[in-house]
């Protein structure tokens, strides 16, 4: 990624709403998995550690061997703790997840380091990642194609909504209907 981009133009993709921001690539191998491990073992301005159990290990450990022990085992991958804190949890194999707090994204430069980790390991990986709301796959804030070079931002509409009960849901509903048929 080599242009700068600004907080202030996407800061709705990363309001403090109470939720996680999850990173995914789908349909993914052992060999997708090996690589984005080993470009994050090579970043040598990356703190990463690796819990098991809650308790830290070297991250020398194979990726068949990470998904055997959790079967087991908690096993968590903290990438970048000192400033992302991004968060690898080896649900599956099919699928790369990483989840973090959109808190952290406080600035340009934070901002511009997670959006150079993504284009990254879509590249490395060959594959397309998506930026959602936590546990929304198919809700997008932010996609990429490693092939095309295109990306994508969807920002959510529903900060603009102030919702202070329940009372209010249909009429925010109907608003919303209205602006879309537009």
């Amino acid at each position: 990624m080599s242009k700068s981009i600004s907080l202030e133009n996407y800061k709705k993709a990363f309001a403090r709403d109470g939720s996680l921001r999850d990173l995914y690539i789908p349909k993914t191998q052992r060999n997708d998995w090996e690589c984005i491990l080993n470009y994050v073992q090579r970043r040598s301005d990356f703190t990463n550690i690796l819990f098991i159990d809650q308790h830290p290990h070297p991250l020398d450990v194979d990726i068949q061997e990470l998904f055997h022990i959790t079967s087991d085992h908690a096993v968590l991958l903290r990438i970048d703790a000192k400033q992302l804190q991004l968060h690898c949890h080896f649900f599956e194999m099919q699928k790369i997840e990483f989840d973090f707090d959109p808190s952290v994204i406080n600035t340009d430069d934070r901002l511009n380091r997670l959006m150079e980790f993504i284009h990254n390991i879509s590249v490395i990986s060959k594959k397309c990642i998506f930026l959602t709301p936590e546990n929304e796959e198919n809700v997008h804030y932010y996609s990429y194609n490693p092939e095309t070079g295109d990306e994508k931002w969807s920002l959510p509409e529903w900060e603009s909504y102030k919702i202070l009960d329940f009372k209010n849901i249909p009429s925010i509903l109907h608003e919303i209907e209205e602006k879309h048929k537009k």
